[in-house]
C-alpha cells in the first residue's frame, strides 16, 4: 500500500470511529422533549424541558385545571331543590425552573424528574409523563378532566342532608388555549 492509501484509510477509518461515538444518546436526550400527564386526575401539566448546558436543563410547566363557578342558582320557596349551572373555565399556571441530571435524575430546587428507561416515563410524585406528541393528545386530555371535574363538584355536595342538588348544565371555557 502506498503512504497516500493508508492516509486516505486512516482518515476513513477515523471519521467512522467519530461518527459512531457521536451516535450514542446522552442522559439529556431522555429528558428533552414535550411531556404530559399520562392519568389526569384534576389538572393537565405539560413539561417542556430543554438542554441549557453540560447537564443542566431548563423545565418549562405549564398546568391546565378547570376552576369552577356558579353561573345561575335558583331556589324554589319552600323546597330542597337546589338547581345549579356551572361554568368551568380553563385556567393556566406556568412556572420556569432549571435542573442538573445526574444518573437518570433532572434535580430541581422544587422536585426530582426520575426517568424510566424502560418504560420511557419520567415521574415526578408519582405522576407519570409519558412523550407529548400532538395537540390531538393534549386535546384529549382536557377532554379527560370535564367528567372528573364533574364528578368533584357533585362529591362536595353529596352528604348534604338538607338541600337535593340538580345539576342542570356544565359548560367549558377553554378560551386560555387561543391566547
Amino acid at each position: 500500500m502506498t503512504k497516500l492509501s493508508k492516509l486516505i484509510l486512516m482518515v476513513i477509518m477515523s471519521v467512522l470511529v467519530l461518527a459512531i461515538a457521536g451516535c450514542g444518546s446522552s442522559e439529556s436526550d431522555n429528558f428533552t422533549g414535550k411531556w404530559i400527564t399520562k392519568n389526569p386526575k384534576t389538572n393537565v401539566t405539560v413539561l417542556d424541558i430543554q438542554p441549557k448546558k453540560d447537564k443542566q436543563m431548563v423545565i418549562k410547566s405549564d398546568v391546565y385545571s378547570y376552576q369552577d363557578k356558579i353561573s345561575k342558582e335558583s331556589r324554589q320557596r319552600f323546597s330542597n331543590d337546589i338547581h345549579i349551572e356551572y361554568l368551568n373555565t380553563l385556567i393556566k399556571n406556568s412556572k420556569n425552573e432549571e435542573g442538573h441530571i445526574n444518573k437518570n435524575k433532572l434535580i430541581t430546587e422544587e422536585a426530582t424528574y426520575v426517568y424510566n428507561e424502560e418504560e420511557k416515563t419520567i415521574t415526578i410524585d408519582n405522576v407519570v409523563y409519558t412523550k407529548y406528541t400532538d395537540d390531538k393528545e393534549f386535546n384529549n386530555k382536557l377532554q379527560d378532566l370535564r367528567p372528573l371535574k364533574e364528578q368533584e363538584i357533585k362529591d362536595r355536595t353529596k352528604n348534604d342532608n338538607m338541600f337535593t342538588h340538580y345539576y342542570d348544565k356544565f359548560d367549558y371555557d377553554d378560551s386560555v388555549l387561543n391566547k
